[in-house]
């Protein structure tokens, strides 16, 4: 009997841990300064076009924003999985928001176990959680906009 309570008991804490492991706080990135190899100044239109040219070499489709602030960038994963992200730039600086999904287990939540993840999002609404894979995209994004950007 000990032997099957244990068993249960370890079955649990394994389900949990995998559950805990199923989500990761959203990372938005804020403010990222514009920097190129050169060193020199560029245009927000250069800006633009190199976030078109990053987002399209890892197959987000890029669109100007409806609401006429920067750009829209929307990924679509093995026809499963859906992310958008917002991007306003200018020539100094870009960011890259999350803005909805499809398939990613999006929430916002009061555990403790996300709270100690993101213990500088002090939103007392909970944490915006999603599947770990969205940020390895948008990273993954930021960086070819980098490597773009590095090219001016």
């Amino acid at each position: 009997m000990k032997a099957i309570f244990a068993g249960l008991l370890l079955t649990l804490g394994v389900m949990s841990a995998a559950q805990a492991r199923q989500s990761a706080p959203v990372i938005d990135w804020i403010d990222i300064p514009v920097a190129t190899a050169s060193g020199k100044p560029v245009k927000a239109e250069q800006v633009r076009e190199a976030i078109i040219a990053a987002g399209n070499g890892l197959t987000w489709e890029v669109h100007a924003n409806p609401n006429g602030k920067g750009l829209v960038a929307t990924v679509l994963v093995r026809n499963k999985h859906t992310a958008v992200v917002n991007i306003p730039y200018d020539a100094t600086k870009y960011s890259i928001l999350y803005s909805s999904s499809i398939n990613l287990n999006y929430e916002v939540s009061n555990l403790d176990v996300y709270r100690q993840m993101a213990p500088n999002d002090k939103s007392p609404d909970g944490i915006r959680v999603i599947h770990p894979n969205y940020n390895s995209w948008v990273n993954n994004l930021r960086m070819a906009i980098q490597r773009e950007l590095n090219k001016l």
